[in-house]
C-alpha cells in the first residue's frame, strides 16, 4: 500500500531531542525580539539625529549630499523589515512551542507558514539591501 505525501508527514513524530531544540528555539526568538527592539531604536535614533544633525558643508559634495539625503529613508525602511523578521521569528517560536507542548498540529502548521514569511522578508531585505549598497558603490567610484 502506497501512502501519500501528507500521511507520511503528519506520521512523523518529533522525539525528545527535538522537543528541547524547539524549547529551546523558542527561548532564543525571546531574547531576539528584545534585542531587535533595542537595535532598531538605537539605529533609529542616529538616523533621526544624522538627518537633524547634519552640516550642510557635508552638501557641498553632491555625492556625499545625495547619500546623506537617501540614506535614512532607506535606513528607516531597513528597520521596518528588520523588525517585521524579528518579530515573525518570535512568533514562530511561539507558535512551535504551543505546537510541541498541547501536541497541536494547526500551531505547529502555523509556525512554517510564518517562517516562510519570514523568508520571504528576509529575500525582501537582502534585495533591497543589494540595491542600496550596489548605488553606494556606484556613489563611491563616480565621486572619489
Amino acid at each position: 500500500m502506497e501512502q501519500t505525501e501528507e500521511q507520511t508527514l503528519f506520521d512523523s513524530k518529533l522525539n525528545e531531542t527535538g522537543k528541547k531544540y524547539i524549547r529551546k528555539f523558542a527561548a532564543a526568538t525571546r531574547t531576539l525580539l528584545l534585542f531587535g527592539i533595542l537595535l532598531s531604536l538605537v539605529f533609529l535614533a542616529t538616523n533621526i539625529a544624522r538627518m537633524v544633525k547634519i552640516d550642510t558643508d557635508v552638501f557641498l559634495n553632491k555625492a556625499v549630499g545625495l547619500y546623506y539625503k537617501i540614506y535614512p529613508y532607506y535606513s528607516m525602511i531597513y528597520v521596518v523589515v528588520f523588525f517585521s523578521q524579528t518579530y515573525l521569528y518570535w512568533r514562530a517560536g511561539k507558535y512551535l512551542l504551543k505546537g510541541v507542548d498541547f501536541t497541536d498540529e494547526s500551531a505547529f502548521n502555523e509556525s512554517f507558514a510564518i517562517l516562510y514569511r519570514n523568508a520571504v522578508l528576509g529575500i525582501v531585505g537582502l534585495a533591497f539591501s543589494l540595491v542600496a549598497y550596489t548605488f553606494d558603490l556606484y556613489l563611491f567610484i563616480k565621486y572619489f
